[in-house]
């Protein structure tokens, strides 16, 4: 996640790792459903090679059950970034013995040398600024590599939400950020989910064109 000011010129607390490690301390963690987004099944026996014998990056991965689902379910290697150090404690404490690597990384700075062939996103998008949904999009081009895919659970409850995290993001909102760098290939509503998330949620499959 990325560091965003508010109209008074101040820093908004949830660009910051910190804000999130300490909702993690106080338990806070509404997000965490401990296991993995439950339209993720109906994802892999759809669109199988977008994670079998691929480098997957999952992007504001929290306590990773998705990067665990990926990584048991015949990803190459998958990587599960976040920016907030108990995250990545909490992914330790549910899964001791994965093969996923974890990175603490902010996902708006990313190293040169982090790259991937499928991005998942769940939980980031609506987690962030929505003034950053440009640096969002520009990040997302910088790691995905050219014919990867990009594979999002968007939460765009109806009406948009304005106070957040989360925030809801409509789904023209991915549209135009998709614009010009990738090819959607597919958009439909979320059918399983978690029990209150009900015709909340869409999912995009969209390709990286080459550069």
């Amino acid at each position: 996640m990325g560091r965003a000011m508010k109209k008074d010129g101040s820093e908004n607390p949830f660009s910051l790792p910190e804000y999130w490690s300490g909702r993690y301390r106080r338990g806070e963690t509404g997000w965490d459903n401990q296991r993995p987004h439950p339209y993720l099944e109906e994802v892999l026996r759809r669109h199988p090679e977008t994670i079998r014998g691929k480098d997957v990056l999952v992007i504001g991965a929290g306590p990773g059950h998705d990067a665990e689902l990926f990584s048991r379910s015949g990803a190459k290697r998958v990587v599960a970034l976040d920016f907030s150090e108990a995250a990545k404690k909490s992914f330790q404490k549910y899964y001791p013995d994965s093969r996923v690597e974890y990175a603490l990384l902010d996902f708006f700075h990313p190293p040169p040398d982090l790259k991937a062939e499928t991005v998942f996103e769940h939980t980031l998008l609506c987690a962030i600024d929505p003034a950053r949904y440009g640096d969002y999009f520009r990040s997302l081009q910088k790691v995905l590599l050219p014919g990867g895919n990009y594979l999002a659970l968007i939460w765009n409850q109806t009406p948009a939400g304005k106070n957040g995290p989360p925030f809801s993001t409509p789904n023209r909102v991915v549209e135009e950020g998709l614009k010009g760098g990738f090819k959607i290939l597919e958009r439909e509503a979320v059918t399983a989910t978690i029990p209150g998330r009900e015709n909340t949620e869409t999912f995009f499959l969209a390709e990286r064109l080459p550069k």
